[in-house]
């Protein structure tokens, strides 16, 4: 049989498969270093959310240029599901810095791991996208995971108020992720630029406006640049070519990288219990990759 994509010159359904899984991936190795840069920089959280978000969003505007071969503000004119996708980024980015601040990094990378559960009720309640059988047991076994994590802890209120937040923003997540599978053609990137914004306008309406040192500036820049800009750029890309559950379980990816390097660096030590469930992560993620990553190992036959 004969791979006439290949021989036309344009990419294969399995292709671009892969290369979604490869861009969400890469987005999630991005993510994992979120705690690394929340616990080097000593601000208050609104000042973080408000530098992060700040840089971040700049770089945003670059690439929206960049895509656009021009810089004009009647890209930002958002409306329909662009609208939407302005206060559900905002939302996410103000939990998400606040759960970082009242938790381990690790406790947030637990609930996080429950991103594909909660995207899958979301694609299914709103477009009726049903998740393949791997992603099903691939999600499972990472559920396994956080239930091993969380089973040896008892947390604090303010904990519980971390692991709270984080969920609040795994459903914002997974609406807009949803979003973006149902709108593979519209950049989500104007809408997502003015979402963190808005974060950026309200961590600096909150915050106390302190001046912040050289060092702090410097990482807050990288923060957002890093975790924001080039994270969600590659993010969404990916999230076109897979399905949206898919997207959501390759992407907590850092839910296994982002506390051991927060352990290694800042001897944040997560325990016993959280390195054996993050590993139960990470085997579910390379389990559910596998074929995928054979498969891009092996030339297209011809026939």
């Amino acid at each position: 049989m004969v791979d006439h994509s290949a021989l036309s010159g344009l990419p294969s359904a399995a292709s671009l498969r892969r290369r979604g899984m490869v861009l969400v991936f890469s987005a999630g190795a991005l993510y994992a270093t979120a705690g690394f840069f929340a616990r080097v920089v000593h601000v208050d959280a609104w000042t973080l959310l408000a530098w992060r978000s700040l840089f971040g969003a700049m770089f945003m505007v670059l690439v929206v240029a960049a895509e656009r071969k021009r810089f004009s503000l009647r890209d930002y004119a958002v409306s329909g599901p662009h609208l939407l996708l302005v206060p559900l980024t905002a939302l996410g980015t103000i939990a998400y810095i606040f759960a970082l601040t009242l938790t381990t990094v690790a406790d947030v990378m637990i609930v996080y791991a429950t991103t594909p559960f909660v995207t899958a009720v979301v694609a299914w309640l709103w477009s009726g996208e049903k998740p393949s059988s791997r992603t099903l047991v691939a999600s499972s076994v990472a559920l396994l995971g956080v239930g091993v994590m969380i089973g040896a802890s008892a947390p604090s209120d303010g904990r519980l108020l971390g692991a709270a937040l984080t969920l609040f923003m795994n459903v914002t997540f997974a609406m807009a992720l949803v979003l973006a599978r149902r709108h593979p053609n519209i950049s989500m990137t104007p809408a997502n630029t003015l979402g963190i914004l808005l974060a950026a306008c309200i961590g600096f309406t909150f915050g106390p406006n302190e001046a912040v040192g050289l060092f702090s500036l410097v990482m807050l820049a990288l923060f957002g640049i890093l975790t924001i800009g080039v994270a969600i750029w590659l993010f969404m890309r990916g999230a076109r070519l897979i399905p949206s559950a898919e997207a959501a379980l390759i992407g907590i990816s850092d839910t296994a990288i982002g506390p051991v390097i927060v352990w290694l660096v800042f001897g944040e030590n997560p325990g016993l219990a959280s390195i054996v469930g993050g590993a139960i992560v990470a085997a579910a993620l390379l389990w559910h990759m596998w074929p995928e990553l054979c498969g891009a190992l092996r030339r297209p036959a011809l026939a």
